[in-house]
């Protein structure tokens, strides 16, 4: 999988030799664990397998994008500006899609669709807290930030349209709706 297309007499030592190489590399720029309680990575063999152990200070992006989402849901009814607040953040985390650079390997293609989802599904929850709350201008703001990963979502373009007609700007609502349909 690594070296698609070359034959290997031993590719166990081949795979052992890179990884003894990366580890030397990240050890000679301060990368590499040096005690107990370091924030460094390590790479440690388990089971037959290499495993990449990011440390104990290492943010993961995922795993902080599934956190604030599950944060935001948990607490929209009670605590609406929070659960926006956090929203918002969610917004920030998302860059498009996961591991965009990689776009043919398959087993990305689940991954990859699961959280284009939840970003589009917290994109809408949030828009609703605004809507409840007739900030229009945020929501036009909003829009504006997310509609690139999503082009053709008919509610974002829904609640697009709604925040320029109250904020009476009709030209723009009907030029809109009739670039968009």
């Amino acid at each position: 999988n690594i070296w698609p297309g070359m034959d290997f007499a031993d590719s166990k030592n081949a795979l052992r030799t890179q990884i003894f190489r990366l580890r030397k590399n990240l050890e000679e720029m301060g990368f590499m664990r040096t005690g107990q309680h370091s924030c460094n990575f390590d790479i440690v063999f388990e089971n037959g397998f290499y495993v990449f152990d990011p440390g104990n200070c290492c943010m993961i992006d995922s795993d902080r994008f599934e956190d604030s989402i599950k944060r935001a849901d948990y607490i929209r009814a009670e605590e609406p500006d929070k659960a926006i607040d956090i929203y918002r953040e969610i917004i920030d985390i998302y860059k498009g899609e996961y591991l965009a650079e990689n776009p043919y390997s398959e087993w990305i293609f689940i991954i990859r669709s699961r959280y284009h989802r939840l970003f589009i599904q917290s994109v809408l929850r949030l828009l609703e807290l605004l809507k409840a709350k007739r900030q229009y201008v945020d929501i036009i703001d909003i829009y504006e930030r997310t509609i690139a990963f999503e082009p053709f979502e008919e509610a974002l373009q829904i609640y697009f349209l709604e925040s320029l007609l109250e904020l009476k700007e009709y030209k723009n609502a009907l030029s809109h709706y009739n670039y968009i349909t």
